[in-house]
């Protein structure tokens, strides 16, 4: 996982054209212009954070190349109540590295760094009931449904990290985890 940079809006934008992403994510189209506007409010914004996934597999992944570019994995504190609550969404735009457990390990590292760096107590997620795969992953994933919206035909789903008897997070990092320095 890479920080999503401006040079990685115009292949974002493509994925974002695509009709089946956009009802699996419940996102709206956006001009290239918006999407550039989009990628900077994420990027400046303390109460979100946001990382492209990138394909392991790809020779150009370490170097953060566009052609390695997977998906993406968000974290957005939006709980005015409770700031160690965040909403976690995940999406594999590139059909040839879906099913591949791209997704597992992106949010599984993202539950990990926020648990650890963040102190997050309760993730959720709210996931279109059409949505299988996603329901699957984050079930897998030891989420919980918790809600459901009739409006919009969402499942909500929870997850609360272990936590040591100080309310330090208890979770290791996972074992696919790997740093490397900045490219």
């Amino acid at each position: 996982m890479v920080p999503y940079r401006r040079r990685f809006v115009p292949r974002y934008h493509a994925w974002m054209k695509d009709p089946w992403i956009r009802e699996m994510t419940a996102s709206e189209p956006l001009s290239l212009e918006e999407e550039y506007a989009m990628q900077r409010s994420w990027r400046d914004d303390s109460k979100k954070l946001t990382f492209i996934v990138m394909d392991a597999a790809h020779p150009g992944a370490l170097k953060g190349e566009i052609d390695a570019m997977a998906g993406d994995v968000n974290l957005f504190f939006n709980d005015r109540d409770d700031p160690k609550v965040a909403e976690v969404e995940v999406m594999i735009a590139e059909e040839g590295c879906r099913r591949r457990g791209m997704a597992t390990a992106a949010v599984g590292l993202l539950l990990w760094y926020s648990a650890t760096h963040h102190s997050i107590r309760r993730f959720y997620c709210k996931i279109g009931e059409a949505n299988a795969a996603s329901l699957a992953l984050f079930e897998k994933l030891g989420f919980t449904r918790c809600g459901y919206s009739e409006a919009f035909a969402e499942v909500e789903l929870e997850w609360r990290p272990p936590q040591r008897e100080d309310g330090s997070s208890a979770m290791a990092p996972p074992a696919e985890f790997q740093e490397i320095l900045p490219y």
